[in-house]
């Protein structure tokens, strides 16, 4: 029966091709979710000039128009192109080309990646990405690297991207200078990032080429946009030259640390170039949960409570000159004490946010005060799902009092309505529909019994369709680019294999095509 209806559709619609209103293509045999207000369901869409004509019943739009070239969905679920609101892609980038230490979990494990690396490359140095080693571990590992390769520097970064061991060849290379004090090996935090620039570079192309296998793993998952976080004035430069290249369509909203280059480059407010925006600063106010250094509410089991990066006097300093240039702050605020500062900031300077769109990098933690202030001032909380169950594995390890305030992901929506979805690639897969799973059932990708965290912070599927199309473009002001589809909006959506839903089936869903303003830019054929 299913099969005689389509025939009759595919007759049908061969005849209503050479009739009608001209457009440039229909999809028909859908179900399109259009994410309207009333969560309007359709079964065919006309498309013309990279807008949405019409949506309707396929008897409808088939007989209304006309067209040279149409799509039959076999009846697979077609919604908005989804938006990632937290990812670093030239991080992932260099990520694949340096040795992955992901799988490493001794030293000699370690050693031996990165001696096949080595034998397999002819780089004059080392970089490895994905240690998860602790603080004591990465300073015996200086040693040991010192030592297994006394004449090639090696930078070994960790998972979080937040710190770094070096041999002794690496801080030669990166001339620093130990004094009298011994080194040890390790620079976390504000020392990493500012070394970071100087550590040596993969080839220009080598890079880009794997921007583009990115730019198509994206695709595949219906992901058409991005805000990335964190670009020194040299990443902004090399973005703006890929812009150059047309194959590159995915959207980037990014936000710049502050240094006085990229300063100086937001003097006029937020920049935009073909598509690519500069919406403003990305501020590390704190660091993360595996170093010791995200400043939380408690304490660690090293009976520190972590540490705020920047003095009173200068982060006031950089809030006025956002508010002043009216521009967007992200702010990496992993510890709740580091959000109650960045927010009690905001309000001993008087300032009125509200419509600037402030927001919160990854609120791991988050005690009722920040939930209170976070309301108070309109501030969007800015999570990675994926996070609270890849961290739990190990999380307990570091802080003995694990509680309800931690990655209440639930909550932070409910204090102003809106939260915005991201994945921390590389640090976490970009894979939409594994941290639609996280996020929903609380649950590891395993589905592992006893795996699942604080259940009653699960975010609700129809939620996290609205974060994913309409909150993440919102946030940046893209409501107009992507979000909704409806008549004389952009056809930019995907034909996704499965039914976004609950069932753990999901997390292996994925695009057979994705649409940009009416191109097809992907397919799974």
């Amino acid at each position: 029966m299913k099969n005689t209806l389509t025939f009759i559709l595919i007759i049908f619609f061969s005849f209503s091709c050479m009739k009608g209103k001209k457009v440039d293509f229909i999809i028909y045999n859908a179900t399109i979710h259009s994410l309207n207000e009333n969560n309007t369901e359709y079964q065919a869409m006309a498309v013309k000039d990279g807008k949405i004509v019409e949506l309707g019943p396929d008897r409808q739009i088939l007989n209304k128009y006309r067209c040279p070239e149409d799509f039959d969905a076999h009846g697979k679920h077609i919604y908005p192109g989804f938006s990632d609101a937290h990812t670093h892609l030239l991080l992932l980038a260099q990520e694949r080309l340096a040795a992955n230490l992901n799988e490493a979990k001794s030293p000699e494990q370690l050693l031996v990646i990165l001696e096949k690396y080595q034998s397999r490359n002819s780089y004059d140095f080392i970089i490895a990405r994905g240690l998860s080693f602790q603080k004591e571990q990465k300073e015996a590992l200086s040693v040991l690297l010192t030592k297994s390769f006394p004449a090639i520097p090696v930078f070994i970064i960790s998972k979080d991207a937040h710190s770094a061991v070096l041999n002794q060849k690496a801080a030669a290379f990166l001339n620093i200078s130990h004094g009298n004090e011994k080194f040890t090996g390790v620079i976390e935090e504000e020392a990493f990032f500012e070394l970071y620039e100087q550590f040596p570079e993969f080839p220009e192309q080598q890079i880009k080429n794997q921007l583009f296998e990115i730019q198509d793993e994206l695709l595949q998952y219906g992901i058409v946009a991005v805000h990335e976080m964190g670009w020194s004035n040299k990443e902004y430069n090399f973005f703006k030259k890929l812009y150059e290249d047309k194959n590159w369509r995915i959207h980037i909203s990014a936000f710049l640390f502050p240094s006085d280059e990229n300063m100086n480059l937001l003097q006029n407010g937020i920049i935009k170039h073909k598509n690519m925006q500069i919406r403003g600063l990305k501020l590390l106010l704190d660091g993360t949960f595996g170093s010791q250094t995200a400043a939380i509410s408690g304490h660690y089991k090293n009976g520190g409570n972590g540490k705020i990066n920047y003095a009173d006097e200068t982060l006031d300093s950089l809030l006025k000159f956002a508010y002043n240039h009216e521009l967007q702050l992200a702010v990496h605020t992993a510890g709740s004490r580091s959000a109650i500062t960045f927010m009690n900031r905001i309000k001993m300077l008087k300032l009125d946010v509200g419509n600037l769109k402030w927001r919160m990098e990854h609120l791991q933690q988050s005690t009722p005060e920040v939930l209170k202030l976070l309301s108070e001032l309109y501030i969007i909380p800015s999570v990675q799902p994926f996070h609270a169950i890849s961290d739990i594995q190990w999380l307990r390890s570091v802080i003995p009092d694990i509680d309800k305030w931690f990655y209440n992901y639930k909550s932070l929506y409910e204090a102003n309505g809106i939260i915005a979805i991201g994945s921390d690639a590389p640090v976490e897969t970009f894979n939409p529909f594994e941290i639609i799973w996280a996020a929903n059932s609380r649950k590891d990708s395993e589905n592992t019994p006893g795996s699942q965290f604080n259940p009653e912070e699960a975010i609700s599927i129809e939620t996290l369709l609205k974060a994913y199309t309409q909150f993440n473009p919102q946030i940046v002001d893209l409501e107009k680019n992507f979000g909704i589809l409806d008549k004389q909006k952009n056809a930019t959506f995907f034909i996704s294999n499965l039914p976004i839903s609950s069932n753990y089936n999901s997390i292996y869903n994925y695009s057979t095509g994705t649409f940009i303003k009416g191109k097809k830019v992907y397919s799974a054929e």
